[in-house]
């Protein structure tokens, strides 16, 4: 069966996964093709634990165009020898962002506003910080990457072309049609 992560991981795009998935033939293989800047974080791991927890069903992924942001948690849900990337892919993990668009900063700022204001950033930070070792454990455990050097990748926070990828973070195999990713070896 395929299923495709095309464009921003939503809600209803998880959504839509698990319930693909619940269709699934016994044995039958799951190909997981992504071409995403990534997404929301919840959904992301939907999406991860949704393939995660399928027993039976090999998982095959490729990626055909951009595998960002939680679509690299998305692609590290089939196994490395699984992983298959067209040559001219780009890629990029970064850490979690929290995005202040609608808050409740009172137009006047009290001292009582500025002290909750001042809690609400710190419970925020945590919750950040708890999301971003989460990232980086995953990505370390289904890469074999250092959790040292995962860290240090999310935090350059910038696109890499798949030859770029090669020789900083994915080991690939080379093939005709396509590259097969080995997310990456520990020696690098």
């Amino acid at each position: 069966m395929k299923i495709e992560i095309f464009g921003e991981i939503t809600h209803s795009l998880a959504a839509l996964v698990a319930e693909k998935v619940t269709k699934l033939a016994e044995g039958e293989e799951v190909e997981l093709v992504i071409d995403s800047p990534g997404g929301d974080v919840a959904a992301g791991w939907r999406i991860y634990d949704t393939l995660r927890q399928l027993e039976g069903h090999p998982i095959k992924a490729r990626v055909v165009g951009v595998c960002a942001s939680m679509a690299t948690i998305v692609l590290v849900a089939a196994e490395k020898s699984a992983r298959e990337a067209f040559p001219n892919s780009t890629y990029c993990v970064h850490n979690p962002e929290l995005c202040w668009l609608n808050t409740d900063i009172p137009a006047r700022l009290t001292s009582d506003a500025l002290d909750n204001l001042a809690e609400d950033v710190k419970k925020h930070a945590a919750e950040l910080l708890a999301e971003q070792q989460k990232m980086v454990a995953t990505l370390s455990e289904r890469t074999g990457y250092d959790l040292e050097k995962m860290q240090a990748l999310m935090d350059e926070d910038k696109m890499i072309t798949a030859d770029a990828a090669l020789a900083v973070i994915v080991p690939l195999r080379k093939t005709t049609r396509f590259c097969v990713l080995h997310w990456p070896r520990s020696s690098v």
